[in-house]
């Protein structure tokens, strides 16, 4: 996955119970922001104390963290559902890319007043849905 520390992959999950209710939600943006506790493929750059450098890229030393998905490899994420979720449950899941965070777009606009930056699309990489008709699957 070409997830990075600028180049955003993550997982978007809903869950739905049999009357289309919402029961459980991951990774579905807020106002263009990808929530933090969301599953994100990730690669995070650190410094030489161990530090995530974020924007001081010329601070980098190694990867501290690294939970992108490498070519050919499969991953089962796992997610708590409430106790009292009723089914049967549709689940709807959706890898999701976008090449920029909108704080970095927000940061650059600011730079740059009398540009015009667009907000960076997000693609649908991959989507699955699956109504599973008792909690075994």
């Amino acid at each position: 996955m070409p997830g990075g520390a600028r180049r955003q992959v993550w997982l978007e999950v809903i869950a739905t119970d049999a009357n289309g209710k919402q029961v459980f939600t991951s990774g579905v943006m807020q106002n263009g922001v990808i929530p933090k506790d969301a599953h994100k493929f990730i690669k995070v750059g650190v410094d030489k104390d161990g530090k995530p450098v974020g924007l001081r890229f010329w601070r980098y030393v190694k990867i501290g963290k690294d939970t992108r998905i490498k070519s050919g490899e499969t991953r089962n994420e796992v997610f708590e559902l409430p106790a009292d979720v009723q089914y049967p449950l549709t689940v709807s899941t959706r890898v999701l890319y976008q090449v920029f965070a909108k704080g970095l777009t927000d940061k650059v606009r600011a730079a740059y007043p009398d540009e015009h930056i667009p907000d960076p699309d997000v693609i649908e990489l991959q989507a699955v849905m699956k109504t599973y008709a008792t909690n075994n699957g």
